[in-house]
């Protein structure tokens, strides 16, 4: 069982770190196996461990030291808010390349509920998009993740110009689907991948709740959300894979 952390490594702000508002600030690890040592890795767990537990029920033995592929992967980063030396948030992401498209896999991501409501989540998004088009150039770059709630579907469809599936108008996008296809067997090997609806039974650990909004101000989009059959299972989720919408995450 690790210990609950909340307190910043001062030499984590040598890996990048920047000022954001007031008080608050954001470190910016990539890829996680910068971090040595059993105590700073511990230290990392802890962090994780602590913040979401603020937000989910989850199982009391140690979560994220259990996942595979590992956290501390060469192509996973983090990003953590800080206010006065103390972790208010954080964002675990994976970058895959499926058939020579680049993919940020938004991971886990999570804001102490007194941050929200401030962009906080739209500035990590930009660090970790600014990285990705500085490492893949001028490709085009696709934005993936999983939820069973209409507000996280939101997260990810603002930030893209397509995604799939198409909850809004009902499209079929067969190379967004290619992806996700993809995607699940690099990120969920052992899931099953529903086509062309993206559900995903036993998504999430058992005993597993989230502490979040599970409703959006749109009702009729709401409804759709709710009305695919896969999210009646507390274990399901949809995977979401859009194109990014660089101009929309940078205005």
């Amino acid at each position: 069982m690790f210990e609950e952390c909340v307190d910043i490594q001062p030499e984590w702000r040598e890996f990048g770190s920047s000022r954001l508002q007031d008080r608050i600030g954001l470190i910016h690890v990539t890829p996680l196996t910068k971090i040595h040592g059993r105590y700073n890795r511990d230290r990392i767990y802890g962090l994780l461990e602590t913040l979401t537990r603020k937000l989910w029920h989850m199982p009391q033995q140690p979560f994220f030291s259990k996942l595979e592929p590992p956290v501390f992967s060469d192509n996973v980063g983090l990003v953590v808010l800080e206010d006065c030396g103390r972790a208010i948030g954080y964002s675990l992401y994976r970058l895959i390349e499926i058939d020579d498209s680049p993919v940020i896999h938004r991971w886990f991501s999570q804001i102490t509920p007194k941050y929200q409501g401030r962009q906080l989540y739209r500035q990590i998004t930009r660090v970790i998009v600014q990285y990705a088009i500085d490492r893949f150039g001028e490709k085009q770059i696709y934005y993936c993740g999983r939820t069973r709630t209409p507000v996280g579907w939101q997260a990810l469809e603002k930030y893209t110009k397509r995604l799939a599936p198409d909850l809004v108008y009902g499209k079929y996008h067969p190379d967004l689907i290619r992806i996700a296809v993809g995607m699940r067997e690099v990120i969920y090997p052992r899931k099953t991948l529903e086509i062309p609806t993206l559900g995903m039974r036993n998504a999430f650990e058992d005993g597993t709740q989230y502490h979040i909004p599970r409703h959006i101000e749109d009702k009729r989009l709401d409804e759709i959300f709710y009305g695919q059959p896969i999210i009646e299972h507390l274990d399901a989720a949809i995977l979401f894979v859009g194109e990014l919408d660089e101009r929309e995450i940078f205005k």
